[in-house]
């Protein structure tokens, strides 16, 4: 399970950082002569890559483009705060389960798998969770040198991602499965 939790991680944050950061640059940035030019003209693929309206990094590409990858990265910075929401859908479960009584002993479940969907919390996806973070964080420091913006959405996603991991541990994921480095190699 580990081999493929990993292969799946490797794939999944560089699906992520392509489709956030470098579909943006071939969709938007045109490229005038060169190597790469000439071997799209050659295939017949010059219509659709690089041929955008930028030939440049000026001020018009930061206000479309630049403004689409800040965006990006500040709202996946407050994602994380939705997962509230799941903890309280399964308090109201457990609060109609209970029949709307502070009684914990009190419950309508009468088998022991249907007690614990309701009262057991989820568990984690450490891959999806991982892989985001660690593609946003590629996407910021790729662009962040011209736009300095990105290093405030890079620390809204860690102290989000962290203070809503560590809250939701607590109190609401189940134990999570034991992972070594190879998650993170």
């Amino acid at each position: 399970m580990t081999a493929r939790l990993s292969s799946a991680f490797s794939k999944m944050w560089i699906v992520q950082y392509v489709n956030s950061a470098v579909i943006l640059i071939i969709i938007n940035n045109q490229l005038s002569g060169g190597l790469i030019q000439r071997v799209l003209d050659a295939t017949g693929l010059s219509s659709f890559i690089f041929n955008g309206e930028y030939e440049d990094y000026n001020s018009d590409w930061y206000a479309v483009v630049g403004i689409t990858i800040f965006t990006t990265a500040f709202i996946t910075g407050i994602t994380p705060v939705t997962n509230f929401m799941l903890w309280g859908i399964a308090d109201f479960k457990r609060c109609c389960d209970r029949g709307c009584s502070f009684d914990k002993k009190k419950t309508k479940k009468i088998i022991q798998e249907e007690y614990e969907a309701v009262y057991s919390g989820k568990l984690i996806e450490f891959d999806n969770r991982f892989s985001v973070i660690i593609a946003m964080i590629w996407v910021i420091m790729t662009f962040s040198a011209a736009i300095p913006v990105l290093y405030m959405a890079g620390f809204i996603l860690c102290f989000v991602t962290y203070w809503t991991d560590k809250s939701l541990f607590l109190k609401f994921y189940k134990i999570p499965p034991k992972h070594g480095s190879h998650l993170a190699h």
